[in-house]
């Protein structure tokens, strides 16, 4: 997709510790070993990126100018600061305030993100009385409309686009969800979904198939259905998942990307993004209706985005989806960066040097015997098909996330890029394997 030119440097504070913070119900994602380094994949954006100073600075340094830079990609820096949050640590740091402050008040063309607008991003704004239109991430008010799962779907109403959605009905007692959990059952004998609107798809959602049992069922009523948010029952959709992603600025709507994600149980594992998106779908789906399917899930999400373009929206917008070869359903929206973003960037950054046509498909990575990135590197280049990433050629694995090495349960994200998704795929699960 032709990329809207801003010609502004882009300073990125990629805080995720809202994320882990519970809800009014007192649901969270739980504990997360690691969030504070989570930001760290934003070093894999052009820019300058703000990440946690606590430990192992030094081990993202060296990441970033030893080994993403001579492959031409990267943050052209780096910032450290202290605290909670990156956000407090960046109002607490009275050097880094005062040069924030006086970056997004000179004539540069100098533009602020955050991952995702929350009540510490509208309070940090609020403290360095930045210029909104310096910032480009959407009002809090907003996002929270459409990443809400109730209210796209109400929203949706609005709009006309009722159909879009998987059938479903929203519960608010223990009696009418169960009552309407056994109407979807008989409607959609195979699969049913039940889920909190206001959490992730991997925490407050339950598959029922046929093999699950009502005390299953029970428990997660007992659990979820409070009362103070409804509970959607909804038809369950089987294919494939994808997602595409908007970018909304001043100089109007860009369609960023398409991709395929990979999901367990309804848990988002990691994305694959193609040139186009009829590249991204099985080609014993027929070309017709591949091309069809991808240009009316553009223009379905394309109303949604003009929507709230019209309210002063700034920022990324995604919608997942599902599909097969007779249709698709919207399932979700994320007004925020999310992980494709990032992968996106990657690819783009690739395609800039040079690269044609480029696929790239990224996971998370368990490593057992390497301790390090260095490590990681260095079996990758060993390996007999050399796994790593080219600059050449443009082919080939990149390591991502040095410091979750360091974790109790080490961990770092790989991104595989090919010449299609077979080669990136095949590159990428080699990589994950061998580590």
């Amino acid at each position: 997709m032709e990329q809207i030119a801003e010609m502004a440097h882009r300073i990125r504070i990629h805080d995720f510790t809202f994320c882990a913070q519970p809800n009014a119900d007192g649901f969270s994602l739980g504990e997360i070993p690691g969030i504070g380094m989570y930001p760290d994949r934003s070093a894999l954006l052009q820019g300058t990126c703000f990440l946690d100073g606590g430990l192992h600075t030094d081990v993202a340094e060296e990441h970033l100018h030893m080994y993403l830079h001579p492959l031409g990609i990267g943050a052209k820096e780096i910032r450290f600061v202290k605290g909670e949050s990156l956000f407090e640590g960046i109002l607490n740091d009275p050097f880094e305030r005062t040069r924030l402050c006086r970056e997004l008040s000179n004539g540069v063309p100098t533009t602020l993100e955050a991952f995702s607008a929350s009540d510490a991003w509208d309070r940090f704004v609020g403290a360095l009385n930045i210029d909104p239109s310096r910032l480009r991430t959407p009002a809090t008010s907003v996002m929270r409309t459409l990443d809400d799962k109730e209210a796209i779907r109400r929203l949706a109403h609005t709009l006309g686009l009722d159909d879009v959605f998987p059938k479903h009905v929203f519960t608010l007692d223990v009696h009418e969800t169960l009552a309407r959990i056994q109407e979807f059952r008989v409607q959609f004998p195979q699969l049913i979904v039940v889920k909190r609107p206001d959490l992730e798809s991997g925490v407050g959602q339950l598959l029922i198939d046929p093999q699950t049992s009502e005390e299953q069922i029970f428990a997660y009523v007992r659990e979820y259905c409070t009362g103070h948010r409804p509970i959607i029952v909804e038809e369950g959709v089987f294919g494939i998942e994808g997602s595409v992603q908007w970018h909304v600025s001043p100089q109007g709507l860009e369609s960023r990307f398409f991709s395929l994600q990979y999901t367990h149980a309804g848990t988002h594992q990691g994305n694959v993004i193609a040139p186009t998106g009829v590249a991204c779908l099985p080609e014993d789906w027929p070309l017709a209706w591949r091309e069809r399917v991808v240009e009316k899930i553009w223009a379905t999400t394309e109303t949604f985005v003009k929507w709230v373009a019209a309210r002063g929206f700034i920022g990324p917008i995604g919608f997942d989806f599902i599909m097969n070869k007779n249709a698709f359903s919207l399932l979700e929206c994320n007004a925020r960066t999310t992980a494709a973003t990032y992968l996106e960037s990657v690819r783009w950054q690739i395609e800039r040097q040079g690269h044609a046509n480029v696929t790239a498909a990224m996971k998370n990575a368990y490593p057992k015997r390497a301790r390090t990135w260095k490590d990681s590197v260095r079996m990758l280049e060993q390996h007999s098909n050399n796994l790593a990433f080219n600059a050449k050629t443009g082919v080939g694995v990149i390591v991502a996330n040095p410091r979750l090495f360091h974790l109790d349960s080490p961990k770092c994200l790989l991104i595989s890029a090919g010449a299609d998704i077979a080669q990136a795929e095949s590159s990428l699960e080699q990589a994950r394997k061998i580590l």
